[in-house]
């Protein structure tokens, strides 16, 4: 089973990557090729997973949560112009927001569950009350702000931080939010979990942090420009 898990986290960061220029090439210049879109949803479930191993193994998780919110506001301008030809659009921020929204909503969850263990479940019902608060915050901050993925981008960090050593109820909650909740073309966002399955917990041999951060906003910053050459 072990030989089997063959991808690191480089690499599924690196097929995100991938499959998210895909989806916004289909989205902003050739719409008409709605399969672009469908390789596209594989993105989303990856980056979401990935927050959640981000969780336990970066080195300065405070850090890690500065450099993703640093990275949706200098991403934002860009994401604006790809989308919307606009310097400020107001109805729809990047995902960059919804990453952070949900790492900061299982960081706390994490913190409160481990609180929760260590007092022997004395204070359960408290516990359990921060830990709907928290999961509750979450996802309606994300909804207001109108994030990419808003409500169901936070959920599905979550189930993936919940679910984490369990690929089966991983696989059930991803079709759900994206098959029951969201329907349509986002239900092949389950083609991401064949990815998931294969991940073996190790970083890769390659690194390149920076890299996954400055091609969101350097990608968008192209396909705008492309759309000008129309």
């Amino acid at each position: 089973m072990e030989k089997i898990k063959c991808l690191t986290s480089f690499d599924l960061k690196l097929i995100a990557l991938i499959t998210m220029t895909f989806d916004h090439i289909g989205a902003v210049l050739l719409p008409q090729y709605g399969f672009l879109r469908i390789i596209g949803r594989i993105a989303f479930p990856i980056y979401a997973f990935l927050i959640v191993e981000g969780l336990f193994y970066s080195k300065d998780i405070k850090k890690y949560m500065f450099r993703l919110f640093i990275f949706a506001l200098i991403s934002e301008m860009f994401f604006d112009l790809a989308f919307y030809d606009s310097y400020i659009y107001k109805e729809h921020q990047n995902v960059f927001f919804t990453l952070f929204i949900g790492l900061i909503t299982v960081y706390f969850t994490d913190i409160i569950r481990k609180k929760m263990y260590e007092d022997n479940k004395k204070q359960k019902y408290l516990f359990g009350s921060l830990l709907i608060i928290i999961f509750i915050a979450g996802i309606l901050i994300a909804d207001l702000l109108r994030t990419d993925y808003a409500f169901y981008g936070v959920f599905m960090i979550y189930c993936f931080y919940m679910f984490r050593f369990n690929f089966l109820s991983q696989l059930i909650s991803v079709g759900y939010i994206n098959g029951f909740m969201m329907g349509g073309t986002q239900t092949y966002a389950l083609l991401a979990m064949p990815f998931i399955y294969f991940y073996n917990q190790k970083p890769g041999k390659y690194k390149f942090k920076w890299l996954f951060y400055l091609y969101y906003p350097l990608h968008l910053i192209i396909i705008f420009l492309f759309t000008k050459l129309n």
